[in-house]
C-alpha cells in the first residue's frame, strides 16, 4: 500500500529495496552500521536506515504497519522482550511477518546452524 511504513528487521538492502516499490515509507533496521551504509547507497528515496541495539530496534512507538523479519531470528537472544518492542511500535492493526526456516536439512536456504528449530 502506498501509504504503508514497513520495518525491515535484519540483514537489510534486498528486502528494503523491493518492499520500497510497494511501500511508502521503509525502516531498514540493523545493529551493524556497514550495512546501512550499503543499504543507504542507491537505495529509493522512501527507505529510511535505523541503527539498532542487539536488544532494542529503536522504532519509535505506533510509527509502523508491518514489521517485517527474514531469516534474522536467529541472531535474536531474547525473542520475547524484542517482540514486545516490535509490538509497541505498531500501528494499531499492524502485523509482524516472519519468514525463516526449519532447523532440518533442506536443498535450499541458510546453513543449519542459522534455522530455527520449536526449541530455539
Amino acid at each position: 500500500m502506498p501509504d504503508e511504513v514497513v520495518a525491515d528487521i535484519g540483514r537489510v538492502g534486498y528486502f528494503s529495496r523491493r518492499l520500497a516499490h510497494h511501500a511508502g515509507k521503509v525502516l531498514a533496521v540493523d545493529i551493524d552500521a556497514g550495512l546501512l551504509k550499503l543499504a543507504e547507497k542507491n537505495a529509493p528515496a522512501n527507505v529510511r536506515t535505523i541503527q539498532a541495539t542487539p536488544d532494542d530496534p529503536k522504532l519509535d512507538a505506533g510509527s509502523v504497519d508491518t514489521v517485517f523479519i527474514c531469516d534474522v531470528l536467529h541472531h535474536i537472544e531474547n525473542r520475547p522482550a524484542y517482540y514486545a518492542r516490535l509490538t509497541k511500535a505498531l500501528k494499531s492493526g499492524g502485523r509482524i511477518v516472519v519468514v525463516d526456516f526449519h532447523k532440518k536439512k533442506l536443498p535450499v536456504g541458510p546453513p543449519e546452524a542459522m534455522k530455527l528449530s520449536a526449541s530455539r
